[in-house]
Formats: structure tokens, C-alpha cells, sequence
């Protein structure tokens, strides 16, 4: 008994058509892991976000800067025009370089 060639014919698309399938549903699969991590990976982003937002609001609190410019900035003073110095003169106003001495190595000892 020797199979029709129309029998064989749809044999062989059968199975082309099987493992297309076949491969298709596993490329769609990876897809749709791809899809999750880079949802996942938003929310995360958008957790951290919403996280820098509120840390953001709390650091500019108007009655904590004020209280940190009055603690650290006491001292601040206007410019005075006198501050304002030509490149060729700046060697002349500069304090002379400081030598230091070198620091004794803790593991000589």
C-alpha cells in the first residue's frame, strides 16, 4: 500500500505547521517574560521615584532650610569689591604656600 501523494503532502504540513506553532508559542513565552521583568522593573523604578519625591518634599521643608541656613551660614558675609582681584595681580595677593610636615607612618612605630 504506497500513500497518495496528496496524503503525503498534508503529512508533511501538518508537521511544518506543528513545529511553526511550536516555535511560535515559545518565542510569545519568552516574550511575555521579557514584557513581566520590564513591568516589574517599572514598578520598582516608580516605587524609588515616588520614594525620592516624598525624601525631596521633607528635605525642602522652608523651616528646615531656614534653620540650617542660620546654623551654617552665621558666619556668610556680602563680597566686598575689595574680594575682586586682576589674574596678574593674584600671585601678589595669594598667602605663600604652606609646607606642611609629613605625617609620621602609624606602622613605623
Amino acid at each position: 500500500m504506497i500513500p497518495r501523494p496528496f496524503t503525503c503532502c498534508c503529512a508533511v504540513l501538518a508537521i511544518t505547521s506543528g513545529f511553526f506553532l511550536y516555535t511560535k508559542k515559545h518565542q510569545t513565552t519568552l516574550l511575555d517574560q521579557q514584557i513581566s521583568k520590564i513591568v516589574s522593573d517599572t514598578e520598582r523604578v516608580r516605587a524609588q521615584t515616588a520614594m525620592l519625591r516624598t525624601e525631596w518634599a521633607l528635605e525642602n521643608q522652608p523651616e528646615r532650610l531656614s534653620r540650617l541656613a542660620e546654623h551654617h551660614l552665621a558666619d556668610l558675609h556680602t563680597m566686598d569689591p575689595a574680594q575682586f582681584v586682576r589674574m596678574t595681580d593674584l600671585a601678589a595677593r595669594l598667602p605663600a604656600p604652606a609646607t606642611k610636615a609629613p605625617a609620621e607612618d602609624p606602622r613605623a612605630a
